[in-house]
């Protein structure tokens, strides 16, 4: 399965007997899993029950209940995922980004679900933490029931809580180190960063474990934003998980192993940033964050919009006019020094965007506010190693 989107899946054949947008059961490795979307799921978006395959460019929009559920012995690797909540849609079961469950009844069943993820950014229900979240909203994360499952290089973003073990049993793994939750982040968290539920701690793990300095983690409950990421927070096709330049998930990944948990796999791409992605985009233009107002209908090719390329560089700018906000989407085809610069009808320099970065090939989108800039004609204007497009701009009032 590559390249497909599951929209409003998942029916309640009885109380609490839900169906998910997709269900793996039992899937080896020879199965590819890889850019998938699952939107308005009635229950998780994906849940595995068991077997090996691995996944990547995994995408939850809207889900209702949990995002990536894993259980009964699953122990797959799964890299760059993006969980976007909104923050009215939420079960009654308590909806989070990951649940893992050994299975149902805690028990130490062979084999353990010792799953593996890396580079998921998972956007909470909280913009801003002086809100009070839905209450069927729980952690961010919940390994519980003996599971083994790990985590690393993510992002958490504007949860009610930051993490949560629970059982004795399944502390007990934390504590010696074959679950693993390292070089994460958590911002906006509005209550506990990490939650040890379902009996006494054993001695060597409390509140502040998720802390310690040699796991790398970040917890910073104030606010999401410092996560500093583009547009993470909108319910439509702007929404736009990327870091910021500057942000401090940039630069800050690693994959050294340290213990049993097999980070350092050759199936992980060895990135260097925290969250499902850098500065580029994989998500474009194949997913689509708005499918309830989509009108799914053949089109003719040519009625369909996403700039030409020239040079090795397309460029593409929505709304246009634009009133208070404009989308800049480019692809660039090779590695090159990249500058964007927005000029007024007079040829003088507005703002520059970005300055002589180095990006790889590939899909990048940015958004410029218009409502504080005069209205009239202006000019974005992209230069790279292979050339220039510039592309006019109306802002009007």
């Amino acid at each position: 399965m590559q390249y497909v989107r599951v929209e409003f899946g998942g029916i309640a054949l009885q109380p609490n007997q839900e169906l998910n947008g997709i269900t793996l059961g039992g899937v080896g490795r020879g199965t590819t899993f890889e850019r998938i979307q699952v939107s308005y799921s009635n229950d998780d978006a994906f849940e595995w029950f068991g077997g090996s395959v691995d996944g990547k460019y995994l995408i939850a929009t809207a889900t209702l209940d949990d995002d990536f559920d894993t259980d009964n012995g699953f122990s797959g690797r799964i890299q760059f995922g993006v969980s976007q909540r909104f923050k009215s849609r939420a079960d009654q079961s308590t909806s989070q980004a990951f649940e893992s469950d050994n299975d149902a009844t805690a028990t130490y069943n062979q084999p353990n679900t010792s799953a593996i993820f890396s580079n998921i950014t998972a956007i909470g229900p909280l913009a801003d933490t002086a809100n009070s979240p839905n209450a069927r909203f729980g952690a961010a994360a919940q390994i519980r029931r003996n599971s083994r499952q790990s985590i690393f290089n993510s992002v958490f973003a504007g949860w009610p809580r930051g993490i949560e073990i629970a059982q004795v049993p399944t502390m007990s793994a934390a504590l010696a180190d074959s679950l693993q939750i390292r070089n994460n982040s958590w911002y906006g968290v509005k209550g506990t960063g990490l939650n040890l539920a379902g009996g006494t701690p054993p001695a060597g793990i409390d509140a502040n474990w998720i802390a310690k300095p040699e796991f790398g983690n970040v917890l910073d409950r104030s606010t999401p934003n410092n996560a500093m990421l583009e547009n993470a927070f909108a319910e439509d096709v702007t929404f736009n998980p990327v870091p910021k330049s500057g942000s401090p998930l940039l630069g800050t990944a690693s994959f050294t192993k340290n213990g049993i948990v097999a980070i350092d796999d050759a199936y992980f791409e060895k990135v260097t940033y925290r969250g499902a992605m850098g500065l580029q985009r994989w998500d474009l233009p194949w997913a689509n964050y708005d499918p309830i107002n989509t009108d799914y209908k053949a089109q003719n090719p040519s009625s369909v919009d996403e700039g030409s390329v020239k040079g090795g560089l397309s460029l593409n700018v929505t709304p246009n006019p634009a009133i208070d906000r404009v989308r800049v989407r480019y692809e660039i085809t090779q590695t090159s020094h990249v500058s964007i610069r927005l000029y007024n009808a007079s040829g003088s320099l507005n703002a520059t965007i970005i300055g002589n970065q180095s990006q790889e090939p590939g899909i990048y989108e940015f958004f410029i506010d218009t409502q504080d800039i005069a209205s009239g004609m202006y000019y974005m204007q992209i230069i790279t190693d292979q050339g220039v497009r510039t592309e006019t701009i109306s802002v009007i009032r």
